[in-house]
């Protein structure tokens, strides 16, 4: 929703490796918020952010409270893949054409605490990272 894209995610090239984390819960928000960032901007890596507890955040349906919302994680995290994958000669590639997407997260939310979610949660999660 920035107006000014090259003020909040322009970097210095000398910077690598460099990661941006997202905020949202739209598969094709967050799939092209990640194409921008990998492809136009040459980060290195895009993180999901599913690990702020704040209620401004969770009231939005993002942050933490996608740690309970499984299935739109999955396609949140499988569209920003999908979306991020740029030719191996790109300019701005440096990963070799593999797109690294990467999940912030909590061991635990509200009740949801002990290590049998935290180890179903990575399961899940863990084909659309990289």
């Amino acid at each position: 929703h920035a107006t000014n894209l090259d003020e909040h995610l322009g970097f210095d090239e000398n910077t690598h490796p460099i990661v941006c984390q997202i905020g949202g819960n739209s598969p094709e928000g967050c799939g092209k918020a990640a194409q921008i960032i990998l492809q136009q901007y040459g980060y290195d890596e895009c993180n999901l952010n599913m690990g702020c507890p704040s209620d401004k955040v969770s009231s939005n349906e993002f942050g933490a409270i996608l740690m309970t919302k499984l299935d739109q994680s999955r396609s949140i995290l499988q569209s920003m893949k999908d979306h991020s994958a740029s030719p191996p000669d790109h300019p701005k590639n440096h990963n070799n054409n593999t797109p690294v997407i990467s999940v912030k997260t909590r061991i635990g939310i509200d009740d949801f605490d002990d290590i049998e979610f935290l180890s179903h949660l990575i399961e899940q999660l863990k084909p659309a990272c990289q």
